[in-house]
Parts: structure tokens; C-alpha cells; sequence
């Protein structure tokens, strides 16, 4: 017989995450809640934010950076472990600022002039759109070209994220993505961008979604 002693301790009950409080008792721009790095469900109320000299407030004292477990999402019924989560954060819409969650990426908005703005020296949703993009395009046509032992070393690729609409129907997206590939012929390169076109997760993401033309851009 197995004494007392030798028997596991049983495993504490976790407690429940604490109620969201209603959208009226939340202060506006002052993010309130983050996700508790101790629950693999809950939420948990933080401090409200500082607001720094311009208006906003000042990240990190009122959203914590996500701390959670490592999660998967679902494709075809097969669970894919995520390598990457990354968080930003933005205040005042496009008028407003926007950083991400280790600070390592700040910075202004503005409306352009085309949209009714004042044109002033913030970036905006579509410029930010547009460059990320183009690096994760740019990274998918260099893994296809060096799988084929292709050399594109010198190799750039451009975004263009076209807004259109507005009124009852809302706003549309649309995508043309250039790529210039010097040294490499035509033909192979076209292939290449297409394959790239398969890899790449915003153009994954995006596919059936809004429409993206792929050019084949002349070094010359």
C-alpha cells in the first residue's frame, strides 16, 4: 500500500478571469485590458495609461506585451504551430498615432490630400499596408529563386495599395506588386513570381479578398 506522503499533490483550480466592465466605464484613448500572461484564457484589468505630451498615451503602462502560450491555428483540420505573433497598437485612427508592442516601430498618421486630409508628415494605413507587403513578397521571391538555384540577389520588389469606394458600399483594397529582376530572363522570371505569389502570406492572406496584379518589371 502506497503511504500518504508519496501521492501528488492535486492541482490548484484556476481561477476564473475577472468580468469585462462595460464600454461606458472605459475612458476614451486608454487601451484597459491585455492578455494575462498567467491564465491560458482570461483577460485581466490594468492600470490606466499615462498620456504623453502629444495626447496619446504612452505605451506600455496600460497594455502589457502578449506573454501567452504558444498557440496554433487550423488548416484543413491540421493544427500549425504559430513561429510568430507581433502586436501594434494604434490611437485617434488615421489622425492618430501608432506603435508596436516592443516599441521598436513608432510613428504618426495622416490623411492624405486625395482622401479629403491635410496631407501633413505622418504615414498611413495604406503606405504601412504596402511596405510590409513588398518585404514579405520580396522574401518569398528570394526562398523560390534560391530553391531553383536562381540568382536574384539584386533583385526589388514594389507594392502599390490602391483605396477605392466609400459611401454605402465602404472602402475596397487593391494590390499591384512590380518586381525587377536583373539577370534573369523573362520567362523565369514571370515563373518566379508566380511562385512567390503561392508562398507569400500576405498574398495568401489576401487572396479572393481584393484584387493583385503581378508585373514583371524591366531592369533596363
Amino acid at each position: 500500500m502506497r503511504s500518504s506522503s508519496s501521492r501528488s499533490p492535486s492541482r490548484p483550480r484556476p481561477a476564473a478571469p475577472s468580468p469585462r466592465p462595460s464600454p461606458a466605464s472605459r475612458s476614451p484613448w486608454t487601451p484597459r485590458w491585455s492578455a494575462d500572461p498567467t491564465s491560458w484564457w482570461g483577460v485581466r484589468r490594468v492600470a490606466p495609461t499615462a498620456r504623453a505630451a502629444g495626447g496619446f498615451p504612452t505605451f506600455g503602462s496600460g497594455l502589457s506585451r502578449h506573454r501567452g502560450p504558444p498557440s496554433a491555428i487550423s488548416l484543413g483540420g491540421t493544427a500549425v504551430k504559430t513561429l510568430y505573433r507581433t502586436t501594434a497598437t494604434a490611437w485617434g485612427g488615421r489622425l492618430g498615432h501608432v506603435e508596436s508592442a516592443d516599441g521598436r516601430f513608432t510613428a504618426d498618421l495622416s490623411m492624405p490630400a486625395d482622401m479629403g486630409g491635410d496631407d501633413g508628415p505622418g504615414t498611413n494605413p495604406e503606405q504601412l499596408f504596402a511596405a510590409g507587403y513588398a518585404a514579405c513578397f520580396h522574401n518569398a521571391l528570394r526562398t523560390v529563386a534560391r530553391r531553383r538555384r536562381v540568382d536574384v540577389t539584386d533583385s526589388a520588389v514594389s507594392v502599390t495599395i490602391g483605396l477605392s469606394g466609400g459611401g454605402e458600399d465602404g472602402f475596397h483594397l487593391a494590390a499591384t506588386i512590380e518586381a525587377e529582376i536583373p539577370g534573369v530572363e523573362d520567362t523565369l522570371g514571370q515563373e518566379l513570381l508566380e511562385a512567390a505569389h503561392e508562398r507569400c502570406p500576405y498574398s495568401r492572406a489576401t487572396r479572393g479578398n481584393i484584387p493583385a496584379e503581378i508585373r514583371l518589371v524591366s531592369s533596363e
